[in-house]
């Protein structure tokens, strides 16, 4: 991870500059201070392309979606690990991410791990990513509320 040199929150321009680098990503902005990157990740040699996409909105938190293939629950399973609402992905936890930390840096990264994870789920029927389940942990629904 890149820290930022500046020690201060970085600009929507400057991340979205930062995920433009990547190979395959693309980042637009969709109105003022909030940009939609999407992209598309391979997490090992042996998985699946997966086209994510990540939101974020100046002083909150990056949302994260995987666009396509659509993710699917494990037969003996009842919902997907580490999913706020089995839409978006869990990536860190409340304070794991600041907004002086770039997305390409972290949040692109993280989800190619959790993308790792979730199918090595799916062939061992474990989770070893570990974290908390957003659904048992108040903290992750204060993050979840805060981009209601």
């Amino acid at each position: 991870m890149v820290a930022n040199p500046y020690r201060g929150e970085i600009s929507v321009f400057r991340q979205m500059q930062r995920i433009n680098l990547l190979p395959g990503f693309t980042a637009r902005m969709r109105g003022h201070s909030y940009f939609v990157a999407e992209g598309d990740i391979t997490p090992n040699a042996l998985a699946e392309t997966y086209r994510i996409r990540v939101d974020y909105r100046q002083n909150k938190k990056p949302r994260t979606w995987v666009l396509t293939p659509q993710l699917v629950v494990r037969a003996q399973s009842k919902s997907i690990p580490h999913m706020f609402e089995q839409e978006r992905l869990c990536l860190f936890l409340e304070k794991e991410w600041a907004a002086d930390m770039y997305i390409a840096d972290t949040i692109i990264p993280w989800a190619a791990v959790w993308l790792h994870y979730y199918e090595l789920w799916h062939a061992t029927g474990k989770w070893h990513g570990g974290g908390h389940e957003p659904s048992h942990d108040r903290s992750y629904r204060r993050v979840t509320q805060e981009h209601v």
